[in-house]
């Protein structure tokens, strides 16, 4: 049956704006204007390389990726707010029970992260067949509205708490991670959920330097107990400035996977690397002071920091405040 110019104009209406955004221009708010929802922001990783590779074919391809990753979204209740190049901006709302939308993203989240592409009728991307998703997830109050000019508009979700979403999806790049969560998004877990998640650091971000906040990471298959009890320790020995214990004890910790035949974790490594890193910097900073010794370094500290670097021990940063600090924006 031939579709009418207006109901194909419904239909692309609908397919191009998110659910809440449609349903509104009809006259029926799904979202009151101030909610606290459960964000959701997802990255493809080494999707450039392939864009590069494949060219136009990309888009196709991407197309395919979207239609299968919004499937599980719709299917769990969310709504897409938008596609942002390779990454999908979406959120999870239950009038009923608001909270229960944490459980429900955080259900989708590993549900999105486990599913294969099935490209097998173009031997060209199979290099694609299982593209790693990273996602960040935080539970927060946003506001929704129509946001533009007369000539056009975005009906979109405003507010620090997303952008505070997207740098949690962000921030899997610095830790070898692919779902990250916020405090304020673990707190909501129901406690079954919060047994594939563990802290991992402690940080401040641009906008909240003056509020650290705790960020978890969960774990997309279970960790040995013993692992997870060293990883625990040695966090405790990193929030307290210890830096050397928790150096010693995260190394334990990895030695435990390479012992029971399991991969190395990624946030273990990049924990691993920060500590060594910030210490490289201490020999070259100290190298370079030579003998031009700044006014708040005296000679004496300068040889003990040296004397200290040389043993192979590994300090904190000065006046270390027990977190990393995040300010790019």
């Amino acid at each position: 049956m031939k579709m009418s110019k207006r109901s194909r104009l419904i239909s692309n209406l609908r397919r191009v704006t998110s659910r809440r955004a449609f349903e509104f221009a009809g006259g029926k708010r799904i979202l009151p204007p101030q909610s606290a929802v459960a964000l959701m922001f997802t990255d493809i990783e080494a999707f450039t390389p392939i864009t590069l590779a494949l060219k136009e074919k990309a888009i196709h391809l991407l197309g395919l990726y979207f239609g299968a990753m919004s499937e599980y979204i719709y299917q769990a209740g969310g709504d897409i707010d938008k596609f942002i190049g390779d990454s999908i901006f979406a959120y999870f709302f239950d009038p009923q029970a608001p909270e229960n939308a944490v459980n429900i993203a955080f259900d989708t989240a590993i549900t999105m992260s486990n599913a294969d592409m099935a490209f097998a009728d173009n031997p060209e991307w199979q290099q694609c067949q299982r593209f790693k998703t990273r996602f960040g997830l935080h539970w927060g109050e946003v506001v929704a509205g129509s946001f533009g000019s007369e000539q056009r508009a975005d009906s979109t979700l405003l507010g620090d708490n997303v952008n505070l979403a997207a740098r949690m999806e962000s921030l899997n790049k610095k830790y070898q991670s692919y779902i990250l969560l916020t405090d304020d998004f673990y707190r909501k877990l129901s406690t079954k959920r919060k047994t594939q998640c563990r802290l991992l650091d402690r940080v401040a971000v641009a906008g909240r330097e003056e509020h650290p906040l705790d960020i978890y990471v969960a774990d997309l298959n279970p960790l040995p107990k013993s692992f997870l009890k060293l990883f625990g320790k040695a966090l405790q020995y990193y929030f307290s400035g210890d830096w050397q214990s928790a150096h010693q004890t995260f190394a334990e910790a990895r030695k435990v996977l390479a012992n029971d035949g399991l991969p190395d974790d990624g946030p273990t490594n990049a924990l691993l690397n920060r500590i060594e890193k910030t210490n490289l910097f201490w020999k070259k900073a100290l190298r370079h002071f030579g003998d031009n010794v700044p006014e708040i370094m005296t000679p004496e500290i300068v040889s003990a920091i040296t004397e200290k670097l040389t043993e192979k021990k590994y300090l904190a940063p000065m006046d270390w405040p027990g977190h990393w600090r995040y300010l790019e924006k």
